[in-house]
């Protein structure tokens, strides 16, 4: 109810700022014209462009973290949940990584921090809600003091409530807290720039293993039961990672023909995962110890914490000449891992050292072509190319990676083992053709993905490495078609796997949105109505372990193909947005429900509200 109480106060302060900005005469001096954004990338490869805020309404309402970066994600069935990809991504990074990563994609990336560029103080406000208990905040503020110097803060936090196996109508299940600070600063007639920021999150979760499987139907209509049983009660689970990043280049001459770069970063990762709880429960007949494989320590009690800690520096340098942009650069990376509270401590230290390099030249207009990778003295490999153009993308990506240390060594009261994996090698091709006639915008897309050794998680959430290569493929296209007022968005997505008994997909994903979009002439306010339309192909996907926070393989449920659909209306009025939706409109149509894991289910039918309002002074 609070949640509910802080919503209207939200929007009745929205409304009434609704009507002062409509009976506004003043010409407005500040605003969107003025205030632009870059990212570190750009300041690396002294790239002068700028970028400004989105308005848009056409994705505005998809505020899902499952679908609003334009790929489907796999989660458990609210805002926030861990998540993986639904078609398999390569790997962003090479060199040992931690393996706790389902919560990355709420985590503030250095690739993705805006780097404001402001006449005037710039704050952001976004709010969104869903009745039945997930609720979404996301603040940012930047100023400049003048053009050399920006500093500003950005701070989200997001909670849900248990859709299912809840004793009272609202009990959570899991709350986030997010934030960022940053600056940007010039000096020395712009010879010298620095970037810095500081990442935190806290990701606390009231894991419930999903719902309980009496031996019934494992599609049945119970399962959408908003009191049906679940396998874990009384687990409490925690991530908290903090990031402190810093970039600077200093600049020998006036126009970066050689320039000496350095970056560092510290990141430091804490995984708590503690049950209170051992008896019997009466409904089930088990205990939270049933869930997992076995129990090595202590038959009354878990309490598993593993702290994870690397250090990264890189200093090279780079320029420009001519239209060639160079960099050349040596990477330093160390790490250590404990697990404590474990079968017997589990302590991994290593040191990584990389030399790397990128070149980038335009060949003709509108034609950019980028070469980059880094080596290891362990043999770890990273390769990117690229050819972007106006009509085509071409994309080639290789990668050597060792498996992650929660794949190698793992020693708790559930989970234990010892493992010498070989390095994982990964190709990765995708293409994208790009069309456009008048109103129509055509795009269409291959991509094709092979693993070789491939370390994954089988039936019994044990890590294994596939001998030999398994392969994905996927094509798709993207279709927007504009017919004066209506609007017509075709997205989709084929994919097969070369081996399903290492790699499990849908044979398709589909998003249709059609909507009627009008700004009434003589008014200052855009409105858009409409509906998105998903589908998905039946598949036997990833069941969620959450004490390791894996997807790993089953064999007892098959999700079945299911299509469900998005009511919408959103209205722009100057700097701000608001909407209201129903999500999952035709619930009773094609099935009581849908499972997005197994045995957790998607979002049930309810009203969502929210808003987005920018300010300039």
């Amino acid at each position: 109810m609070k949640h509910r109480l802080l919503f209207i106060c939200l929007l009745t302060v929205a409304t009434s700022s609704f009507s002062q900005l409509l009976d506004d005469s003043t010409k407005a001096i500040y605003g969107g014209h003025s205030t632009y954004y870059f990212h570190e990338r750009q300041v690396l490869e002294q790239d002068s462009s700028l970028f400004q805020e989105d308005t848009t309404l056409v994705t505005y309402h998809i505020w899902n973290y499952t679908y609003r970066k334009g790929t489907a994600y796999q989660d458990l069935g609210v805002l926030g949940s861990p998540q993986q990809s639904v078609f398999p991504e390569i790997k962003r990074n090479t060199g040992v990584r931690l393996g706790y990563d389902r919560n990355s994609a709420f985590v503030y990336q250095n690739e993705d921090i805006k780097y404001y560029d402001t006449k005037s103080p710039f704050s952001e406000m976004t709010y969104y809600q869903n009745v039945k208990g997930q609720e979404y905040f996301n603040g940012t503020f930047s100023r400049s003091a003048g053009e050399n110097f920006n500093i500003g803060f950005q701070l989200t936090r997001f909670s849900a409530e248990r859709q299912a196996g809840a004793n009272t109508s609202e009990e959570g299940f899991m709350d986030v807290y997010n934030a960022n600070a940053f600056t940007s600063i010039k000096g020395f007639k712009n010879k010298y720039r620095l970037l810095a920021n500081f990442k935190y999150l806290d990701y606390e979760t009231l894991e419930n293993g999903g719902i309980f499987n009496d031996g019934d139907d494992n599609n049945a209509d119970s399962l959408y039961d908003e009191f049906e049983q679940v396998n874990l009660s009384s687990v409490h689970a925690e991530d908290k990672r903090a990031n402190y990043h810093l970039y600077h280049h200093f600049s020998f001459d006036s126009i970066g023909s050689l320039q000496l770069f350095q970056s560092f970063d510290r990141i430091k990762q804490r995984n708590y995962f503690t049950i209170t709880d051992a008896s019997v429960r009466e409904e089930t007949g088990l205990s939270n110890f049933d869930f997992f494989p076995g129990i090595n320590i202590d038959s009354t009690q878990t309490r598993d914490s593993t702290v994870y800690t690397s250090y990264e520096t890189v200093s090279g340098l780079k320029g420009r000449l001519g239209q060639l942009f160079y960099m050349g650069y040596a990477k330093l990376r160390t790490y250590d891992f404990n697990s404590l509270d474990s079968v017997e401590t589990n302590i991994s230290t290593g040191k990584e050292f990389y030399l790397g390099g990128e070149l980038m030249r335009p060949l003709w207009k509108g034609a950019l072509l980028r070469l980059e990778g880094e080596l290891s003295e362990d043999g770890y490999l990273r390769s990117n190319s690229s050819l972007k153009s106006s009509l085509f993308d071409l994309n080639f990506n290789y990668l050597v990676a060792p498996a992650d240390l929660l794949q190698t060594r793992l020693g708790n009261n559930h989970f234990q083992w010892d493992n010498d994996f070989s390095n994982v090698s990964t190709i990765n091709l995708n293409a994208t053709v790009k069309l456009e006639f008048d109103a129509l915008k055509i795009q269409l897309k291959g991509d094709y993905l092979m693993n070789s050794d491939l370390v994954y998680y089988d039936q019994d959430v044990q890590p294994i490495q596939h001998n030999g290569s398994v392969g994905v493929t996927k094509v798709g296209a993207k279709i927007q078609y504009s017919l004066q007022k209506w609007v017509f968005t075709e997205e989709s997505t084929f994919g097969a796997s070369s081996n399903d008994a290492v790699i499990r997909i849908p044979s398709y994903f589909n998003h249709l949105q059609l909507a009627y979009r009008n700004s009434p002439k003589g008014k200052k306010y855009l409105v858009m109505i409409g509906l998105d339309v998903y589908s998905r192909g039946a598949y036997y996907a990833g069941a969620y372990m959450p004490m390791i926070q894996q997807f790993y393989l089953q064999d007892e449920i098959e999700l079945k193909a299911y299509t469900w659909v998005d009511a919408f209306v959103s209205l722009r009025v100057k700097n701000a947005r608001i909407f209201v939706k129903v999500p999952h409109v035709t619930q009773g149509v094609f099935g009581r429900g849908y499972q997005v894991t197994p045995y957790y289910t998607g979002t049930d039918r309810a009203l969502e509200l929210g808003f987005n309002w920018r300010f300039y002074n």
